[in-house]
């Protein structure tokens, strides 16, 4: 839950953690890549920070909107910045693994009896089988959003700035790529003329691959966060 005060003729934004999420989110994390990305200057201003209950208070940016995915121009800013910090070569210490974070969300939902889907196994079984096959392929590590939506980029006429660190790790940056184009319900078509935003030319076979691999698994994923969160 979020909302503006202000003081002395400032506007902030006050957030208070959503009910469950501190079993979801390490708020330690979160800091920390915070302040590894500070110099990188494409965050919002953090005011204070709660390391232990995610209280997290951030300046106001007034004139600002969130990225459209059907604007040509944002899409370009966005997937700049995407390769502004995978590029960044700044590392944290923690990583993001799809088959522990599978996992972790899975046992959370069947613990709250949260998992309603009449083809869960059936889906699950082919979730296991493109696991095993991320595991055979080469993959670099990067400073990776995780939550890398047009949502979470705010555009003004001078600036785009990237919100929301709170699933923030190490992990192969192409996994940007897939969550931008699942949360904007991208066709076929939308997500190849991302990929050539992003790289800045045509995907080679293995990106790709690993893109369609990522938009897979993190719909399951996100499905099984919300199965938890309903629950």
């Amino acid at each position: 839950k979020s909302f503006v005060f202000e003081i002395n003729n400032n506007k902030y934004i006050f957030r208070i953690p959503g009910e469950g999420t501190d079993i979801l989110i390490n708020r330690e994390q979160e800091y920390a890549v915070y302040k590894a990305i500070e110099p990188l200057n494409i965050s919002d201003k953090i005011i204070y920070f709660d390391q232990e209950t995610g209280v997290k208070i951030t300046r106001f940016e007034e004139g600002t909107r969130v990225a459209r995915p059907d604007n040509p121009d944002d899409l370009d800013a966005c997937m700049w910045i995407a390769r502004k910090l995978h590029n960044s070569g700044i590392t944290v210490p923690h990583h993001f693994d799809f088959r522990e974070r599978i996992l972790f969300y899975e046992r959370h939902a069947q613990s709250k009896h949260g998992i309603l889907f009449y083809d869960y196994a059936e889906v699950r079984e082919k979730i296991d089988t493109l696991l095993d096959m991320l595991d055979g392929l080469q993959k670099p590590q990067a400073l990776t959003h995780i939550d890398l939506i047009c949502d979470n980029f705010i555009v003004s006429n001078s600036q785009i700035r990237l919100i929301d660190w709170e699933y923030a790790a190490m992990c192969d940056p192409l996994v940007d790529i897939a969550m931008f184009a699942i949360y904007s319900y991208f066709s076929e078509a939308q997500l190849d003329d991302l990929m050539r935003r992003y790289f800045q030319r045509a995907p080679e076979y293995d990106e790709k691959l690993r893109i369609y691999i990522y938009v897979a698994l993190s719909g399951f994923l996100w499905a099984l966060w919300t199965c938890y969160k309903q629950a």
